[in-house]
């Protein structure tokens, strides 16, 4: 949010201010850590983490993200999601849900919550959305219809069947892994398998053929039975991997049109003064 300069604010803050505007994130911190020698208030802590964030340091934004108040925690929960940190994003949300009385504030947690169990659960957060959205105030609602409409794609997602790539590539070593769209990985294992089994009949005749015990080919049907069997276990991974990655994808997309930085920023109601 930007409004005129404030001549309650440092210098140093201003000058912060302008060139956070201008998306000078590095310059602006300088500026900012200035102020913070001249004992400036909470609020220059929070814009020091927002330039962090922009440039993608989230965890080292937690570090400024302390203060009791709507703007730090909410900031603090967004960073700390980003960053994978679950139980410090959960505490700054309780938080906000005991302490802060505007119901709009409140609200927006709940989204943020949300995009929680979009990191664990695509099906739970959607699920969660549809009951958030029954309360939501009117000029949230078509934000979370919009979420969970993006959501549905999670039920058209082109999933790969793990013990589809199992079967396949029990009858066909490797082709498991082609179905999984891992296509170097099925060449490999087809080759490999491939390798093996007429290794293995091969020594099989030669020692049939000068009457000698089977041992080689004992030992190497021992190491193609561990490489077939490790091709089918290597599928149906293969599989699993496959219809994680499109999950991600999903969920990034969501997190980027839904929770992106700018989104961030204008929930946490940060004023930036600016000169003209």
């Amino acid at each position: 949010m930007i409004i005129l300069a404030s001549p309650k604010q440092s210098l140093f803050e201003r000058n912060g201010d302008n060139l956070y505007e201008k998306g000078q994130y590095d310059l602006a911190r300088i500026e900012y850590e200035r102020a913070l020698l001249e004992h400036a208030e909470d609020r220059v802590n929070e814009k020091i983490a927002l330039t962090l964030i922009r440039k993608k340091k989230y965890r080292e934004s937690l570090t400024y993200l302390s203060a009791g108040n709507f703007s730090s925690q909410y900031l603090k929960a967004y960073a700390a999601l980003k960053t994978g940190l679950l139980h410090p994003a959960l505490d700054s949300l309780n938080w906000i849900a005991k302490n802060q009385t505007d119901e709009s504030g409140q609200f927006e947690a709940e989204l943020l919550y949300g995009a929680m169990l979009i990191e664990r659960d695509l099906h739970e957060a959607d699920q969660y959305y549809r009951e958030l959205l029954k309360k939501a105030p009117v000029h949230k609602k078509q934000q979370t219809e919009e979420i969970i409409e993006s959501l549905k794609k999670y039920k058209q997602l082109n999933k790969k069947s793990i013990w589809l790539a199992g079967s396949m590539s029990a009858i066909l070593p490797g082709s498991g892994q082609i179905y999984a769209s891992h296509t170097a990985d099925g060449v490999a294992a087809f080759l490999i398998n491939g390798f093996l089994i007429g290794t293995t009949a091969s020594l099989y005749d030669l020692e049939r053929a000068s009457q000698r015990p089977h041992t080689a080919s004992i030992v190497s049907g021992i190491v193609f039975l561990f490489f077939y069997m490790s091709n089918i276990t290597g599928a149906a991974a293969s599989a699993k991997r496959y219809n994680l990655y499109e999950e991600r994808l999903l969920q990034n997309e969501i997190r980027e049109k839904f929770f992106h930085a700018d989104y961030a920023e204008s929930v946490s109601g940060i004023r930036f003064h600016v000169n003209f």
